[in-house]
């Protein structure tokens, strides 16, 4: 049987970004925090059923904190009058949004982080209990640090939980986020 054939990371997240908000949810993106632990946990379920490699979640937009925005109002200097950017190709890209990726059978999350990320990150692990970072690098060419995470735990409930905490707590989310599943 042939490899299943799936859309690029995001690639769900921009067929849906269009739809009215009165569209309601749909099974690949949530914005409250029962709602988002559900489609994590439905997410790894999934991944678990196809055998797939892993599975991605990944936020709306980029984490508070990251954001060269920093929640002001737009520079009219740099931004059109409908409120765009303007093209600077001296500009600095604005960080990628926040993402999780969860392997199976080593029940293990992989994230990117800033340090200060990673201080609050260590936090909720540590209060989470059964999950232990097993591997961290951070290349000398790049801000931040890579984790592995390995989930001592096989309820995808509590995995989901740790997941949607590390969102809000470690990376800076407000509680109505909204997250999607990007890759299964």
């Amino acid at each position: 049987m042939p490899a299943a054939s799936f859309p690029p990371a995001g690639a769900l997240r921009r067929f849906f970004e269009g739809r009215t908000e009165d569209a309601g949810m749909t099974r690949f993106d949530a914005s409250t925090p029962e709602d988002r632990r559900s489609l994590v946990a439905d997410a790894i379920a999934a991944h678990r059923e196809r055998g797939s490699v892993f599975c991605t979640v990944e936020a709306h937009v980029t984490p508070p904190e990251q954001s060269t925005a920093g929640g002001e109002a737009p520079d009219e200097s740099t931004t059109n009058a409908d409120g765009t950017a303007r093209d600077d190709p001296a500009a600095e890209p604005e960080p990628a949004p926040a993402w999780i990726q969860f392997s199976d059978p080593e029940s293990r999350l992989n994230l990117d982080c800033t340090d200060e990320e990673y201080d609050r990150i260590t936090d909720v692990l540590s209060t989470a209990g059964a999950f232990t970072i097993d591997e961290q690098t951070a290349p000398e060419d790049a801000e931040g640090r890579n984790l592995r995470i390995t989930a001592h735990a096989d309820d995808d409930d509590r995995i989901a939980q740790v997941v949607d905490r590390i969102f809000v707590e470690g990376f800076g989310y407000h509680e109505e986020y909204r997250l999607w599943v990007t890759e299964i």
